[in-house]
């Protein structure tokens, strides 16, 4: 993939105190490969034993050459960085189910992983070669749970989950010193489902959650990302070997109503009391502003669901054979430790919704769907505002089945050519700035052929 961008910077008031033509080319290379077995035994009548191993390994490769002019047409960089990350790991997985007492469904097993990722980085500046650069971020983690399902009377059933989750974290790199991480959470998750009387098809389900979500290895390394005419408002970025994992309390309800056969009606609303959320702190660190992620202490995040699903043929018996579907999700966040208005989490949507058609003929499956996300304007740590624009992304698809274990899919994503704006700001003691970014829409065609054996 490659991305060739070119702007202009233009003034108000006052003097020029950025370098108004740059330039940026990017060229990027993505190998991976996923591997996995799995080995299944009955035990018994009821019981069961699956286990699973797998392997995943992936190469990203980064070229990027950047350039800058003062206003008098002297040039101010020229520099050229490769860069290689490498992602290997090493998954297992296993669980043991079996029926005790008719109404009991027990289960216990276990998740662990073992993941390596290493970054190496070579930058010129005006044809002098600086020293070569190598980051990497060891991540171990272990999962142990045991799990029971019974049925109280026939229409209403208990879910109880105990979950043990450690995960540990290594890290360092060029200049950096080994920072050594570790996590561990007991959590207990319940759940409920209630199959409401006189109604085939209509149910009510509740469910107490305590989760466990560690940061991604991108996140961890603290490799400087440096951008051209560095600013508050046009920070460098860089990871945090600190970050702590995010722990979450959660309560969700939802209410199902399948109406006919392939259709669904459903509401649903969560609660989420998130401990260390992550946010992404400012700070003036030797002479250039840098971005890098930290916890924020707590936050508090609601949602509301609204999903349906159906069959034309399920309304109009003689219409052709068309699935259509209907989803609309409101969101809210607020950071305890930043100020409002508009403290939610960065990442957050708050509004999105989908429509799509799926249609299906013999071994022909087509489908189209529209998606709409809301963005808006968002407060950061340290007098930070950011604001991003909605966005309109319409995406196709087509799956041919060859037959059960050759299937062909080409889809289509961004076919709008939507493009997307971003606005930075800062305004405090280092006075007021404003950057505005814009990516131009591309469309993406992919073809993917996949064989089982």
């Amino acid at each position: 993939m490659y991305y060739d961008s070119r702007y202009a910077s233009t003034y108000g008031s006052g003097a020029p105190h950025i370098d108004p033509l740059t330039g940026s080319f990017t060229a990027t290379t993505r190998r991976t490969i996923r591997s996995d077995l799995v080995w299944t035994r009955k035990l018994g009548d009821s019981a069961r034993l699956e286990s699973r191993i797998g392997i995943d390994a992936g190469n990203y490769a980064t070229a990027l050459a950047q350039s800058a002019q003062a206003a008098s047409g002297a040039a101010t960089l020229d520099r050229f960085a490769d860069g290689l990350s490498r992602d290997r790991a090493l998954r297992s997985s296993g669980k043991y189910s079996a029926r005790s007492g008719g109404a009991h469904a027990i289960g216990a097993g276990w998740e662990g992983s073992v993941a390596r990722n290493t970054s190496d980085r070579q930058q010129a500046d005006f044809g002098r070669a600086a020293a070569p650069e190598r980051y990497r971020a060891d991540i171990g983690s272990l999962a142990l749970y045991a799990q029971d399902e019974w049925t109280v009377p026939p229409q209403w059933s208990v879910y109880l989950d105990a979950r043990w989750e450690g995960i540990g974290i290594r890290s360092g790199g060029s200049g950096l010193a080994d920072v050594r991480n570790d996590s561990k959470v007991l959590s207990p998750i319940l759940h409920t489902r209630y199959k409401l009387p006189g109604g085939a098809g209509d149910q009510l389900r509740m469910a107490l959650t305590r989760t466990f979500k560690a940061p991604d290895a991108a996140r961890l390394i603290a490799r400087p990302d440096l951008t051209i005419n560095n600013s508050a408002s046009n920070p460098d970025s860089t990871g945090n070997p600190d970050l702590r994992p995010e722990l979450a309390l959660g309560i969700d309800a939802a209410y199902e109503h399948h109406w006919a056969k392939g259709a669904l009606f459903s509401v649903s609303a969560a609660a989420r009391r998130i401990e260390d959320c992550t946010v992404q702190a400012l700070n003036l660190t030797g002479g250039r502003w840098v971005l890098r992620p930290e916890n924020g202490g707590r936050c508090e995040v609601r949602t509301l669901e609204v999903e349906t699903r159906f069959p034309l043929q399920s309304v109009a018996p003689g219409a052709p054979p068309l699935d259509l579907r209907l989803s609309v999700n409101r969101n809210w966040s607020q950071v305890d430790l930043v100020p409002g208005p508009d403290n939610r989490l960065a990442e957050q949507v708050p509004l999105s919704a989908t429509a799509g058609i799926d249609y299906r003929a013999g071994a022909l499956t087509t489908g189209t769907s529209f998606v709409y996300s809301g963005r808006g304007h968002v407060r950061l740590p340290q007098d930070q505002f950011t604001f991003a624009s909605a966005r309109r992304d319409l995406e196709m698809y087509g799956l041919w089945k060859f037959d059960s274990l050759l299937p062909l899919r080409v889809s289509v994503a961004n076919a709008l050519r939507h493009d997307w704006i971003s606005d930075r700001s800062y305004a405090g003691a280092a006075g007021s700035q404003a950057t505005r970014s814009t990516q131009p829409g591309k469309t993406w065609v992919r073809a993917m052929l996949e064989a089982r054996f």
